[in-house]
């Protein structure tokens, strides 16, 4: 039978166990541990992700979904200066000047909807916050010519 270890290993050669607690003890061995086997693990997981492509495939969608759930605004503001040229704090001082409302309607966003940015397509200056809805029709008055006359025909015709 092996005789108990008199010292613990540590990420320095070897402490006393009575020089630190248990649980400090136990994170240096497994640093110590994780450290010397460093090759022996990465072949384990190549060997592993190779042999179930599904499973790292699944893993990969949950960790994608779960850092878009966490990281929402910071991947929403990353659209806005890339696609309109503003930044989050632009987004956020406007929300706060339309005091969290449509800039058309004047009603507040769907559940879990955020106001749309709304631009001139041509020129692509930015004009203000607006409601799906509300961005939906701007967008169709300025592509389609003639659609407000259209629709209010419609309309008309129709009561």
């Amino acid at each position: 039978m092996l005789a108990k270890r008199k010292y613990v290993r540590s990420s320095q050669p070897f402490v006393r166990p009575s020089e630190v607690s248990k649980e400090e003890a136990k994170r240096a061995y497994q640093r110590w541990y994780a450290a010397t086997r460093k090759e022996e693990r990465y072949a384990a997981q190549k060997a592993w992700r190779a042999a179930n492509p599904e499973a790292v495939k699944k893993s990969a969608r949950i960790g994608n979904i779960r850092y878009r759930k966490v990281h929402a605004d910071r991947i929403y503001y990353h659209h806005l200066k890339v696609t309109y040229g503003v930044s989050g704090e632009w987004y956020v001082a406007q929300m706060q000047r339309q005091r969290g409302l449509c800039a058309l309607c004047g009603d507040p966003p769907k559940l879990r909807q955020r106001l749309a940015v709304d631009h001139d397509h041509q020129t692509g200056k930015v004009r203000g916050l607006l409601c799906m809805l509300c961005n939906s029709a701007v967008e169709r008055l300025e592509k389609v010519s003639g659609w407000a006359a259209n629709a209010a025909r419609y309309l008309e015709d129709h009561k």
